[in-house]
């Protein structure tokens, strides 16, 4: 054991029976370390100091052993003693100082690194033990979901939602298709939606999010509290308040934000079917999501729509009988495909 009563706390560092103690105590150095303390109270603060940095290098089963980071670490001291003895005493004294703090240097960064690397192979370990389930909707119909928090979704057609069983530090969700959510706040697990354009990230309140395969555009419109919404392809984040809907441009990776109609955006989970100033492309693209249809367009007219009307509970007969009594077209069904002409 080293005999020198006055230490720093990087002599602390450099006593293997300092750091034996701390590490891995046994009787002798129990009874030393301790009796020390007692001699030199000054010290008190500086060994708690040295223990921290210390205690920082004991590993989970994740991580290396106790005996393996010790050994390395004590090795690395010899050498470090050896290399500075038979020097003169001015330059043994700078070159103990500067190989101290490489020393200490390289100590708190090896920690740092192996408490990363640890922790990336933790989370990757609980993301594989994760149980995620999957619910989907079929081409017609709308289903609700309950999840592990109690957050209520309305899944629209032809959509899927991807979730874990139980919810961890963040809740997060993976949606394919439109929902609307309603967030049970909880302000220190932010609540997450991930699109494959967009990333949505709220504390508690109520959104819908259309963002089906195939679309140009992905919609985020917030009915209530606040969202941050985050572009995947250009890392642009935007805020909304509610009443405002973002429109993203998924080839550009750009988005503009305006305020929507809420009854025209979130109706279909109450299963109205609203048109608020639509046009052609508009009205269309609705119906086949709706009634999980493909419409094929012929005589398509060059001048603009604009189309307001609302639906509950109609048959697709029905709603094209009377748009087609306003914009004037004839139209045929045959199964899951509609033929429209215009006259």
């Amino acid at each position: 054991m080293s005999g020198t009563n006055q230490k720093n706390v990087e002599d602390l560092l450099l006593d293997k029976s300092f750091v034996k103690w701390v590490k891995n105590p046994d009787y002798e150095t129990e009874i030393y370390w301790n009796q020390w303390m007692v001699r030199h109270p000054e010290m008190i603060q500086k060994v708690a100091l040295a223990r921290e940095m210390i205690l920082r290098m004991k590993f989970k089963t994740a991580k290396p052993s106790d005996e393996a980071i010790q050994t390395s670490f004590g090795n690395f001291l010899e050498k470090l003693e050896r290399e500075t003895l038979g020097k003169s005493s001015r330059a043994n004294s700078f070159s103990i100082y500067y190989k101290i703090a490489a020393a200490i240097t390289i100590l708190l960064i090896s920690v740092a690194v192996v408490l990363q690397f640890t922790k990336n192979i933790g989370e990757q370990n609980n993301i594989s033990e994760i149980k995620l389930i999957q619910k989907s909707t079929p081409s017609v119909g709308k289903t609700q979901i309950k999840l592990p928090d109690g957050t209520m979704v309305w899944l629209h057609s032809n959509s899927s939602l991807v979730y874990p069983i139980e919810f961890g530090e963040i809740r997060e969700v993976s949606l394919t298709g439109e929902a609307y959510f309603e967030v049970v706040e909880n302000i220190h697990k932010p609540f997450i939606v991930k699109t494959d354009n967009s990333e949505v990230k709220v504390l508690g309140t109520s959104f819908n999010i259309n963002a089906y395969k195939g679309m140009k555009r992905e919609r985020i419109s917030l009915v209530s509290g606040k969202v941050e919404v985050k572009i995947k392809a250009s890392n642009i984040l935007s805020l909304l308040s509610p009443g405002e809907e973002i429109s993203i441009d998924i080839q550009e990776g750009t988005g503009s934000i305006n305020r929507f109609n809420i009854s025209e955006v979130v109706g279909w989970k109450d299963g109205l079917l609203v048109f608020n100033e639509a046009n052609l492309d508009q009205i269309f693209l609705k119906l086949e999501t709706w009634y999980g249809v493909e419409i094929a367009l012929q005589n398509k007219p060059m001048e603009p729509w604009k189309f307001n009307g609302y639906f509950k509970g109609q048959s697709l007969e029905v709603v094209l009988n009377r748009l087609g009594f306003a914009k004037d077209f004839k139209y045929k069904i045959e199964g899951k495909k509609v033929k429209i002409e215009f006259l």
